[in-house]
């Protein structure tokens, strides 16, 4: 197997947020195996994501159904480490070698984040600038203890607000778990506990001192049935198959059928956490910010942990491919 890392982009029916993460890779230069997984349903969306893919020589998949494309990904995995990501933010490639490094290093270790920005800015007023906040700004480095204090921990964190995992760089073995199960996951917001329980089941967790990138919360908001109704985040069905997921990667390793089910019922953390961190666009105002905003397209890397290419790579990201620029 060879140790490098490959990364699958998750797409949706939007060919600018599509092209804008794939410029941000080529400006910034990429050297790993790329596949554009298109979940788009139209044929018009399906032609235009397949001419990204040419311009941009990566490999293209297509498949509606968000749980076949995790499939798809798995079954051309080749690598020792990869990692996810989707349209909509920007990431930073050089993290994603950095991270492979880093797992490969501390084999303790299942699946790494590194430190994210969150970006803002007027989805009209693209021209304008953008502002960076460092709501997702704690850490965390969760590798010793048993499963629940390793995910009592976690979520600690996420309440607290912090980069994900779910897009982070992981093991073979974390996705290889992951796919074990993921065609029997009902809603996708359960995909992500499913994620962090094979990881957390696999190794530790841990933020480390790269940039991963930028999390786009001015980006358009894609509406799904099976996440969208607050009610129907968690479902008993999933809730049933994680708890199926803990005894079964556990029952080699503790013999107490009581205490497997202890384990089991820290499948979802309750009561749920409220929705994290900030980002609405509507608090944009004042001359300061204002500033701040056209500012950032020339010198943000003045005011923030990351060289001028980012910089620059993120104004062509903002005056060419926000989906209203002029």
């Amino acid at each position: 197997m060879k140790e490098s890392v490959m990364v699958g982009l998750f797409t949706y029916q939007r060919p600018i947020y599509l092209e804008r993460q794939l410029n941000f890779f080529k400006d910034l230069g990429f050297d790993f195996r790329l596949i554009i997984l298109d979940g788009s349903e139209k044929q018009e969306f399906r032609d235009q994501n397949k001419v990204l893919a040419a311009k941009y020589q990566t490999e293209y998949l297509n498949e509606v159904d968000i749980m076949g494309r995790h499939q798809l990904f798995f079954k051309k995995l080749d690598t020792e480490f990869s990692a996810w990501a989707a349209d909509d933010d920007l990431i930073v490639p050089s993290f994603f070698t950095d991270g492979a490094n880093f797992l490969k290093e501390n084999k303790g270790y299942s699946a790494i984040a590194g430190k994210v920005y969150t970006l803002h800015y007027d989805r009209w007023k693209p021209n304008k600038g953008y502002y960076l906040r460092s709501y997702l700004e704690n850490k965390y480095d969760i590798l010793y203890g048993d499963l629940i204090e390793k995910m009592v921990r976690r979520d600690q964190s996420y309440a607290l607000g912090c980069p994900p995992t779910f897009y982070g760089v992981k093991t073979y073995e974390v996705v290889e778990m992951f796919n074990k199960y993921i065609t029997n996951i009902k809603l996708t917001t359960s995909m992500e506990r499913l994620d962090e329980i094979c990881s957390l089941l696999l190794g530790g967790i841990k933020v480390i001192d790269t940039l991963m990138g930028f999390r786009d919360y001015s980006s358009d908001t894609l509406r799904f049935e099976n996440r969208d109704d607050p009610e129907q985040y968690i479902s008993k069905e999933d809730t049933l198959l994680l708890q199926h997921v803990i005894c079964t990667e556990l029952k080699d390793k503790i013999d107490s059928k009581d205490l497997l089910e202890y384990y089991a019922s820290y499948a979802w953390p309750l009561p749920l956490r409220l929705p994290q961190g900030g980002g609405d666009f509507s608090g944009l105002t004042g001359w300061k910010r204002d500033i701040e905003s056209v500012a950032n397209l020339f010198i943000a890397h003045r005011y923030h942990k990351f060289d001028k290419a980012v910089t620059k790579a993120l104004r062509t990201s903002m005056l060419k491919y926000s989906p209203n620029a002029k």
